[in-house]
């Protein structure tokens, strides 16, 4: 009997390791007036539900951030930029993920965070704590989160030829025990014929913030809010930059480029412009703004704003499918899909390794890639035009800050360690041990 029980205890162990992560999409959504922010949900292939929280403010801007807190308690921050005053950052504690579709499980933020943060671009957990960095005042913040108290205790401040402030936070991200931000800067970001957005800056931290190493990167200006602006790939991050001036019309960046910046030497890489590309396809006349990772295939998307006028109506913003080998040479391998239309303002690209799905931002709506077919998320669908989102799976652990131990993007929202798999065995536990006595 004993041996009949260690197999089937086996089998199951075996069964449960197996089981496939769950993750959601969650995203928030506005109207056209760029208000009214509200929250909702796409879980697996079913349709959104929306919305799950109502005006919730934020409507210069919101940030999405899942991770788990210093007693190893899964939560989710939500980012709200008003535009005046620091930015309102909601705590929230979901429960059970089968539940997420109800909106008893966000009826109200778990906690707010108190922190120095104008415009939030990023957050990362690393050891327990939160980190941020922010576009406004171009800081890095350290949020401590134990006890469910969210409360800055650190920050680092950004100075440029010794002007402080003299920058914007555009990207945070953690790797091997210390944090890795870019910051960008322009005397006269609104000069549209030329720009003079200056290099962007790569700044290496520790956990304590203080500042361990600077560099000089290859390109000018990202949009760290536009999901998957830059992605981490074996302690290597890659990154799509602006080249400057965000143009209209029948000007572009030929500076725009993917660059790559290798975190453990922080060497940084051109691996192809815009410039570049025209010359392969003389059409290209877009800006880079996303590259993400899907197994061995790379992709990566670009935009060209296709009015004559600033911010009016039309776009053509491409997807493209390469592979890490190609993207080292230059190749940004073949055009996927190019959406255009008439108007909407979002980009970006999110993935789900969960559910094997792509996300991409485009206009107004949200579309879901499979690796054969589309599938579009309008504005009717979204019960408003798509604004922030990233996939999110309750997985994974505190990450660790000691030194040689790699932390990957420092999220709780992507990746599984087996944890449902082990949820799963527990709670079959019981009964077991009771057919055993």
């Amino acid at each position: 009997m004993r041996r009949k029980f260690i197999m089937l205890m086996l089998a199951l162990s075996l069964l449960a390791a197996s089981l496939p992560a769950q993750a959601d999409l969650l995203f928030t959504r506005q109207d056209n007036g760029y208000s009214n922010t509200a929250l909702g949900i796409i879980q697996g292939a079913g349709d959104p539900v929306s919305p799950l929280v109502s005006n919730m403010g934020g409507n210069s801007g919101q940030g999405i951030y899942p991770f788990k807190n210093a007693d190893g308690n899964f939560r989710i921050a939500i980012t709200l930029y008003t535009g005046n005053g620091t930015d309102v950052i909601s705590i929230y504690n979901p429960g059970e993920q089968s539940q997420w579709t109800q909106q008893s499980s966000w009826k109200a933020p778990l906690r707010e965070a108190t922190t120095t943060l104008h415009n939030t671009r990023m957050m990362v957990e690393m050891g327990g704590s939160l980190y941020a960095t922010a576009y406004d005042i171009p800081i890095v913040s350290r949020v401590s989160t134990a006890n469910d108290v969210y409360k800055q205790d650190k920050k680092y401040e950004y100075y440029h030829n010794d002007s402080k402030y003299n920058g914007h936070g555009e990207a945070l991200n953690a790797y091997n025990g210390n944090l890795y931000a870019i910051f960008t800067g322009s005397n006269d970001p609104w000069n549209t014929t030329s720009g003079s957005y200056r290099l962007n800056q790569l700044v290496k931290l520790d956990s304590e913030l203080n500042e361990l190493a600077r560099v000089e990167m290859k390109g000018k200006n990202l949009d760290g809010f536009t999901p998957g602006a830059y992605s981490q790939k074996e302690g290597r991050l890659y990154v799509a930059t602006l080249g400057g001036v965000q143009k209209f019309g029948d000007e572009w960046n030929p500076e725009s480029c993917i660059e790559m910046a290798d975190l453990n030497t922080m060497e940084v890489t051109s691996l192809i412009t815009a410039g570049e590309m025209n010359v392969v396809d003389p059409t290209f006349k877009h800006m880079f703004d996303a590259v993400v990772f899907v197994g061995d295939k790379v992709y990566i998307q670009a935009a060209k704003w296709t009015s004559g006028e600033d911010y009016t109506a039309g776009y053509s913003i491409r997807i493209y499918e390469t592979t890490l080998e190609k993207l080292s040479k230059g190749d940004i391998g073949k055009l996927l899909r190019d959406f255009t239309g008439d108007y909407g303002y979002r980009l970006g690209l999110a993935y789900d390794e969960s559910t094997n799905y792509l996300w991409a931002g485009v206009g107004y709506s949200l579309w879901r890639y499979d690796g054969a077919n589309w599938t579009e998320f309008g504005s009717n669908a979204l019960s408003g035009n798509i604004s922030a989102y990233t996939a999110v799976s309750p997985t994974g652990t505190i990450t660790p800050v000691e030194p040689d131990t790699p932390l990957g993007d420092g999220g709780g929202g992507g990746g599984c360690n087996g944890d449902w798999g082990a949820i799963a065995l527990l709670a079959l536990m019981p009964l077991f041990l009771r057919r055993r006595v």
